[in-house]
């Protein structure tokens, strides 16, 4: 008699049924799970992006000739982060410049780790609306320090700066790079021999306790490193060199639990729409696994092609299905609406003031040195190369291309100053008063006396210019003629003007005489000595 089990189920095919139940509790890599439900939650937790196609997402838009190091994202998706080293000194650490972007890459600011090392890769960590970053910085005896700080806008940090919090106990070998997901971070060590991933609690590191949870060791064949990456139990690993010559270029996929690799893809992407690379360059450049509130994942892979002088920092995604329309939704956000009337990389800050702060004692020139675009700067009061050192000032830069272009001030007074930055030179040129005739006044200047004319009773001679008009003041000895000065080229009337002057004390009245050449011609009329006090219309 057929047993039934259930609603018309009969025994051989329940056995059946058991059995294909059994055989499901083995996943793709062999293992046997105690229940079907823990391969279902681990291949849910695992779920690899790696299985998705991958797509391109953004290029990011750096200055000029510039390499990203590496790149991450806010876990919001507000902001984009990204790295450019470069060597500023022979013999000096690298300095490494970190940009904060939109989502798809239009700078936003920046903050400079002077001689802080090359920035390979740093970890992004968000505590309390902060954003943080750890990296290694040099020692300057043996090794490298693993730091922590706050990313400031428009600051500059060196490897003793106050603000970098550092950690000791990590950074004995010749690098180490680390990479944070949820409660763990992963400090990546290099040694002459080898390359370990250690996996950490950052409550741990934060303390100062050095313990390792489970580590990995990198085959040689991949020590070619360009970027690092983790989620819960996996470990990605970015590999290759410039067009693959040396070493193939690939996305290599660690176990801590195994402490194997799994998984390992050809880097086959990043060319331009001919299939060849621009500039026939091409280095992967940064990894990030991001993962948002839900869960939903998405690792990002930078690729690198162009010319040394015309860079393509390109940024590609294999996104989890959700995670694809949301960043979709995030490029469409960040296209200007016309982009005839706006321009795409903002010339202020988030909060509609200064893209750029200039702390007293560094200079404008560091600040915009690889800066390409419009731009609004605020100085503190000394900063070294500013028009108004003993104050502090706002500038408005027009940069046509890195080290190249124009700065304008309107200090407090009202008065404008010009100067250049030519990168060549290696500081910003002098600045220039600019003539702002009909428009704008001046101060008080002296005039330049001739003829041996010299002041008289201890008021010097002085002009200025005042909604078109202008203003003489002081008195003077009559020298060897009666031409007795000279206004400049932004000071002088249309026509002639002749004025009654005095002398002190006396009745007697000379004449000055000013010409549309500037000259100053005065009658003495026997006056050893008069006042020129007048004012007088520019335009008439």
């Amino acid at each position: 008699m057929e047993k039934y089990y259930g609603v018309n189920i009969i025994e051989e095919d329940f056995i059946e049924l058991v059995n294909e139940v059994s055989r499901s509790r083995i996943d793709k890599y062999g293992n046997i799970h105690e229940k079907l439900s823990n391969r279902f939650d681990e291949e849910s937790k695992e779920y690899s992006v790696l299985q998705s196609p991958v797509s391109y997402y953004t290029t990011i838009n750096l200055p000029q000739g510039d390499i990203m190091q590496g790149f991450y994202f806010t876990k919001d998706a507000k902001f984009l982060f990204a790295v450019v080293a470069k060597k500023e000194e022979a013999g000096a650490e690298e300095t490494y410049t970190l940009y904060r972007l939109s989502p798809t890459g239009n700078i936003l600011d920046k903050m400079i780790m002077k001689n802080c090392g090359h920035g390979t890769v740093l970890a992004i960590e968000e505590n309390k609306g902060e954003v943080y970053f750890w990296s290694d910085v040099p020692t300057g005896i043996k090794g490298k320090r693993l730091v922590r700080f706050k990313y400031k806008p428009n600051v500059i940090y060196y490897p003793s700066s106050s603000e970098l919090e550092k950690y000791d106990n990590f950074g004995d070998t010749e690098v180490v790079y680390p990479v944070i997901n949820d409660n763990y971070i992963i400090l990546c060590r290099k040694t002459p021999s080898s390359w370990q991933a250690e996996k950490r609690l950052l409550v741990d590191v934060k303390s100062g306790k050095d313990e390792i949870i489970s580590s990995i060791e990198i085959p040689v064949n991949l020590y070619w490193m360009q970027g690092i990456a983790t989620d819960s139990d996996y470990f990605y690993w970015l590999s290759g060199d410039t067009n693959g010559e040396k070493l193939p270029m690939l996305i290599s996929r660690f176990k801590f639990s195994t402490g194997k690799m799994d998984v390992q893809l050809p880097l086959n992407y990043g060319e331009g729409t001919d299939g060849e690379a621009e500039g026939n360059y091409k280095e992967p450049e940064g990894l990030f696994l991001y993962q948002d509130e839900r869960g939903a994942k998405s690792l990002f892979v930078g690729v690198v092609t162009g010319s040394y002088i015309d860079r393509n920092n390109k940024v590609f995604a294999y996104h989890s299905e959700e995670n694809f329309v949301k960043f979709l939704g995030l490029k469409s956000q960040d296209i200007p609406k016309n982009p005839q009337l706006m321009q795409q990389k903002a010339i202020t800050g988030p909060d509609g003031r200064w893209l750029f702060y200039v702390r007293a004692g560094s200079k404008i020139f560091d600040t915009l040195e690889n800066f390409k675009g419009l731009a609004t700067i605020y100085c503190e009061p000394g900063v070294l190369d500013s028009p108004s050192s003993d104050t502090s000032c706002r500038i408005l830069a027009n940069i046509q291309d890195v080290g190249i272009g124009n700065l304008i001030n309107i200090d407090w007074k009202n008065r404008m100053w010009f100067t250049s930055i030519i990168k060549s030179n290696g500081a910003l040129l002098p600045w220039q008063r600019v003539s702002t005739l009909g428009t704008s006044d001046t101060d008080w200047m002296n005039l330049q006396l001739l003829n041996g004319a010299r002041l008289a009773w201890s008021y010097t001679p002085q002009y200025r210019q005042v909604n078109n008009r202008l203003q003489l003041k002081g008195s003077v000895i009559r020298g060897t003629s009666d031409i007795i000065g000279n206004l400049p080229v932004t000071h002088r009337p249309l026509r002639q003007v002749r004025l009654p002057v005095v002398g002190d004390g006396s009745l007697n009245t000379g004449r000055m005489t000013i010409s549309t050449n500037g000259e100053i011609v005065i009658n003495f009329n026997g006056l050893e000595a008069v006042w020129i006090d007048c004012e007088i219309d520019l335009n008439k």
